[in-house]
């Protein structure tokens, strides 16, 4: 911690180009993410990305220590991961990006 940490009510731009204003200091390892993702789509021109972070503690008060969340803009992709996840015999549940 020093005087270049995230500070509450702070306003930065992603990768992306978008500003995300800050409003929780714990946010910061969502924003490195999504710089990440932003440079590897950039990078290899990807058809598909799948995040298998655990960054949020909302999901684990929403639906429990044994349930992950699948957030998805892609309906096919998200029910081929969910019927994958069941045949490993790992709990998911289907949240769509509006």
């Amino acid at each position: 911690v020093d005087a270049h940490s995230y500070k509450p009510m702070e306003i930065l731009t992603s990768l992306k180009g978008l500003t995300v204003e800050i409003h929780h200091t714990d946010a910061e390892g969502r924003l490195c993410l999504a710089d990440a993702m932003t440079w590897a789509q950039r990078e290899y021109d990807t058809e598909v990305m799948i995040d298998m972070a655990t960054l949020t503690g909302a999901c684990v008060v929403a639906l429990g220590e044994n349930t992950s969340a699948v957030f998805y803009n892609d309906e096919v992709l998200a029910d081929e991961l969910v019927n994958a996840s069941s045949k490993a015999l790992e709990q998911t549940w289907k949240m769509p990006i509006m």
